[in-house]
């Protein structure tokens, strides 16, 4: 297998991406904090961690992959013990912590958010 190393500019776009993700998390979280509802505050907060931290980690297994130091098969195996432990998580936010599950799904929606905002930033207000 070859090994690839990725640009320094792509390099500096996913660090800033995943930056953003803490940044979009805190925002939410302020704007939650609006309700004072600890259910709501607490479901925004819970859900954006486990978005956060799942991004990170599926990002590492995709650059092991990309540079040949995991399989395939191990990249397979890897997302599945990732997806099961974001589905126990999100499962011991709403059973056991009682969080509010709209105000979860708003949290675990922070990559979105972040990827939709930094594409419309660099289509409509960066024309490179």
């Amino acid at each position: 297998m070859t090994t690839t190393s990725i640009d320094p500019r792509e390099e500096a776009w996913l660090t800033a991406l995943r930056r953003r993700n803490w940044i979009v998390l805190g925002v939410l979280t302020l704007l939650s904090g609006i309700t004072t509802e600890p259910d709501i505050i607490l479901g925004v907060l819970g859900g954006g961690i486990v978005a956060a931290l799942a991004y990170q980690a599926l990002e590492r297994s995709l650059r092991q992959v990309l540079t040949g130091a995991k399989s395939q098969g191990g990249f397979h195996i890897a997302f599945t013990v990732r997806l099961g432990l974001v589905a126990l998580a999100i499962m011991a936010l709403i059973v056991l912590v009682n969080v509010h599950p709209v105000a979860l799904a708003c949290g675990l929606s922070i990559v979105v958010i972040n990827i939709i905002g930094t594409t419309m930033v660099r289509t409509f207000w960066r024309r490179q």
